[in-house]
């Protein structure tokens, strides 16, 4: 049964990972198909497309910036490579985001809106109910043209995936010298290929207003999580509304989920402090006792050792020792998973707060004669957790190669702070919590399992005096 199981979620990976490279070559034709409909009614008049029509090709093609999205034979072979189904789920979720803006664009420049008319009105009311609410602000961003403006001054984000994937998962790393399928080599110097455009002669405000002088930048009132960055919220800042649109995208591109996902995975702890009914009622002789004050406990000790890591201590040691290392880690592993279980139960009871984090940055405000589990809420922010590791690989991948203003570059900090902080760090806690909960489940049946063998195994009851 166990082996028609895997069979059944391989075959299910397959299909879907069918279903998305077809999705991919479908895109490609997306833009062109999406400029021509913005002109239909034009374009079945026997007369040629007037200048109207040519003006909103453009703008639906500018906006859309699929060359700074995807390139689909790079795409189309990651998809091939995968071997895991959550690789699947952001591939598929990219593709969304993707698909989403692109649909906002076309619907604004074919000025059609939620009260639409006719034998379409019903499709447009099936989509309104199909989209994330979450994203509404980013759609009307792309829609405004935010997108092409952002990737004057930003790497794209498919691009930064590959240089991330690169330099922390090829042993030669990443070389400026890659040239990917469609693109014209001889256009600009490799160096400038993989490196975010730089823009020279004006401050980000300066040339975030002159954008909005000439109309090509539209001012929009603050949505989301756009803002949380700013340390004077009456500061003028035209650029965040853009800033917004490249984080989302590069917190959605596949590559850079599945890098930071294993990165967070080896870093991140978790903690456990009493509420004020376990601070009541838990004491030496309670069921809870010692799992209520656990600090930053590794979270890799409740799965499986790094296979690699795993290797290079089984080569230093004779087949007996390297049997007994395994016996130990796998012994390990299972009492970590079923103490988690008993901190889900008391997380459940409400004994006790169950968290999942990284390591937070201690601060020189902090009261020394306060103890770690006595520090108020409003300390346990994600602003305070360690994001330096992946901040520092993220920026040798983002940043201009051949530098930049500190100004610019604190925009492209900005924009990598609120990809990490607001996107990928609730996703990665999520996951963690569940991979978490059901490596607990999966210790607990086999550890009941053995329970029930060794009683269902052992003989009766022989007196030794016999």
């Amino acid at each position: 049964s166990h082996l028609e199981t895997v069979e059944s979620l391989i075959e299910s990976q397959a299909t879907e990972s069918g279903r998305l490279a077809d999705l991919v070559r479908r895109k490609e034709e997306s833009l062109a198909e999406a400029a021509s409909a913005a002109a239909a009614e034009a374009a079945s008049a026997p007369s040629s497309p007037s200048a109207r029509d040519r003006e909103v090709r453009a703008s639906v093609r500018r906006k859309s910036c699929r060359s700074k999205l995807y390139n689909h034979p790079d795409y189309s072979d990651y998809i091939d490579s995968m071997i895991d189904y959550r690789h699947v789920m952001d591939m598929r979720g990219y593709l969304n985001l993707i698909r989403e803006g692109n649909e906002a664009v076309t619907e604004k420049a074919k000025g059609r809106s939620a009260g639409a008319r006719g034998k379409d009105a019903e499709k447009d009311k099936r989509k309104k109910r199909s989209r994330r609410f979450d994203w509404d602000y980013y759609r009307t961003c792309v829609s405004e043209g935010l997108r092409d403006v952002a990737y004057r001054f930003l790497l794209p984000p498919f691009k930064l995936g590959i240089k991330l994937d690169d330099t922390m998962n090829s042993e030669l790393g990443f070389s400026y010298d890659r040239t990917l399928a469609g693109e014209d080599g001889d256009e600009v110097s490799p160096t400038e290929r993989w490196t975010a455009p730089v823009v020279d002669g004006a401050s980000p405000t300066e040339y975030g207003n002159r954008l909005a002088d000439s109309g090509e930048l539209v001012s929009l009132a603050s949505g989301g999580d756009a803002d949380w960055d700013r340390p004077d919220p009456d500061a003028v800042d035209p650029l965040r509304a853009a800033r917004y649109v490249a984080s989302m995208e590069v917190a959605h591109e596949p590559r850079v989920r599945r890098t930071l996902r294993d990165m967070y995975r080896q870093s991140a702890v978790l903690s456990t402090r009493p509420t004020a009914r376990g601070a009541a009622s838990i004491d030496a002789f309670h069921e809870f006792y010692g799992l209520h004050l656990l600090r930053d406990k590794p979270v890799r000790d409740h799965f499986p050792s790094d296979p690699a890591e795993l290797e290079r201590k089984r080569q230093r040691l004779d087949a007996e020792e390297a049997a007994e290392l395994e016996r130990n880690l796998r012994k390990a592993e299972s009492d970590s998973c079923l103490r988690y279980l008993s901190l889900l139960r008391a997380d459940r009871s409400g004994d006790i707060s169950l968290q999942v984090h990284l390591p937070y940055v201690q601060s020189s405000f902090d009261d020394p004669n306060v103890e770690w589990h006595k520090r108020p809420s409003s300390e346990l922010v994600r602003e305070r957790q360690n994001i330096k590791p992946m901040m520092d690989v993220l920026e040798r991948c983002y940043l201009p190669a051949g530098g930049d203003t500190d100004e610019w570059n604190e925009e492209r900090r900005r924009v990598l702070r609120s990809a990490l902080l607001n996107h990928l760090l609730p996703q990665f806690e999520s996951e963690t919590r569940r991979d978490l909960r059901d490596a607990a489940v999966k210790a607990g049946v086999a550890a009941a399992g053995e329970s029930l063998r060794s009683m269902a195994t052992e003989g009766p009851y022989r007196p030794s005096h016999y």
